[in-house]
């Protein structure tokens, strides 16, 4: 009988599998470097483990490649999730775009600096790792296979879903090849399985958002990405996240419009929310949607406004999202704390200066408006190359309370006439 509550108890919905509690575990990413002489400026080794920012400023541990180019890496994991191996240099690209860590793992990678095809895992989950590095980089890539099928040229939003799906059926079957090929084991298969699935949404979704240039009908999003239930229970399941999911998180937020992201954490926001969760039976789909909502705030640098909804966060059971949401508020304090210090120097040293003045007359000119100020040269590549954008952005908040500001500076006055009639800006 022990054993049949045992058998029952692993079958138990994700849900209440997730209500544990989660315990932070020691996990080690370790290796050696060969070749190192290949890219001797790469001294540093990076493990970056996404989190609920999805790809940008995620949670990252580094380390120094010792003299016998040997490095170790140790920190505290949640939850078995990808991750990515970086170095320290000029390329953006990963070394590896995604392997699989688990707390408690104790990962080696032999890494070649001569040929970055040339990667091996030993210790733990190394069959797995293994199998998803070759897969990676021999067999499929959802976004190398859509631009290579010419995907983005097809312009009509059915037709390209229709596309996307054929696609989609070609590289499952490929994939469902490889995995038999190598006696893929069930976490494998479950990643690589959902990773061409969240491949496929994502595009879905940033072509409709793309179509519609950013004015976002939420109820027509979710419509014309179709995410299934059944995926979404798969998608975000505690047991192994793949952080890709989290791009998916603005299709499931019951509120998405264009300027108001998330601005109001009313009652009945949070209360469609956890609707939502409820609805897929899935506590961790309502922490993400409470961290997505809260992480926009704080990367719109609105600090206080996060501390002001608080009780948000405290709603939020999983101990994964809330240490990486108070690192980022952390970390985002610091720098409006910094800023405010240069700006309050900066503002001291232009003080009765002709450029102090300029400022003041912006300031006296537009009251209670926000000012967007761009400086700029006519001999500037980089800033003229940005104008096309910021004309942009001032068509976006044309009647928005917003201000807009060209101060063209260490240029000629017949050359900043000449140019700025050309960009049709910067005056």
């Amino acid at each position: 009988m022990k054993n049949l509550h045992l058998l029952l108890i692993a079958f138990i919905a994700p849900v209440l599998a997730f209500s544990a509690p989660q315990v932070a575990k020691l996990t080690v990413v370790e290796g050696h470097v060969y070749n190192h002489n290949a890219s001797p400026e790469s001294k540093t080794i990076i493990v970056n483990i996404p989190d609920i920012s999805g790809w940008i400023k995620n949670t990252v541990y580094f380390t120094q490649v010792d003299k016998n180019d040997n490095f170790k890496i140790t920190f505290k994991l949640y939850v078995a999730q990808d991750a990515q191996l970086l170095q320290e240099g000029l390329s953006t690209q990963p070394l590896i775009q995604d392997f699989i860590i688990h707390p408690g793992d104790k990962i080696h990678i032999n890494l070649d600096f001569k040929t970055l095809t040339n990667i091996s895992f030993s210790g733990s989950a190394a069959k797995t790792n293994n199998n998803l590095f070759d897969y990676l980089t021999h067999y499929v890539n959802f976004r190398t296979e859509i631009e290579r099928t010419h995907l983005y040229n097809v312009h009509e939003a059915d037709k390209y879903k229709d596309a996307v799906h054929n696609l989609l059926d070609e590289l499952t079957r490929r994939t469902t090849d490889f995995e038999t090929k190598v006696k893929a084991n069930e976490e494998t298969q479950t990643w690589l399985d959902n990773n061409l699935k969240i491949y496929a949404y994502n595009s879905f979704a940033s072509r409709y958002i793309s179509d519609n240039r950013y004015a976002v009908d939420q109820t027509q999003l979710s419509a014309y990405t179709s995410l299934k239930p059944e995926d979404i229970n798969t998608f975000f399941n505690p047991r192994l996240i793949n952080a890709e999911a989290y791009k998916l998180l603005h299709v499931l937020l019951p509120k998405h419009t264009n300027d108001d992201l998330y601005a109001q954490y009313s009652p009945q926001f949070i209360a469609m929310i956890d609707d939502t969760a409820k609805k897929y039976n899935n506590q961790l789909l309502g922490d993400l949607l409470r961290g997505a909502a809260l992480h926009v705030t704080i990367a719109e640098a609105n600090t206080a406004d996060f501390y002001k909804n608080k009780a948000v966060f405290d709603g939020i059971k999983a101990p994964y999202l809330k240490v990486a949401l108070a690192r980022r508020y952390k970390v985002q304090k610091f720098d409006n704390n910094v800023k405010q210090k240069m700006v309050s120097s900066f503002n001291q040293r232009l003080a009765g200066t002709p450029a102090g003045k300029v400022i003041d007359s912006l300031i006296a000119a537009h009251k209670n408006q926000v000012i967007y100020v761009d400086v700029w040269a006519t001999w500037c590549g980089p800033c003229i190359g940005e104008m096309p954008n910021s004309k942009k952005m001032a068509e976006k908040y044309q009647g928005k309370n917003v201000a807009f500001a060209y101060i063209c500076t260490y240029s000629p006055k017949e050359e900043w006439e000449t140019v700025s009639a050309k960009l049709g800006s910067g005056r």
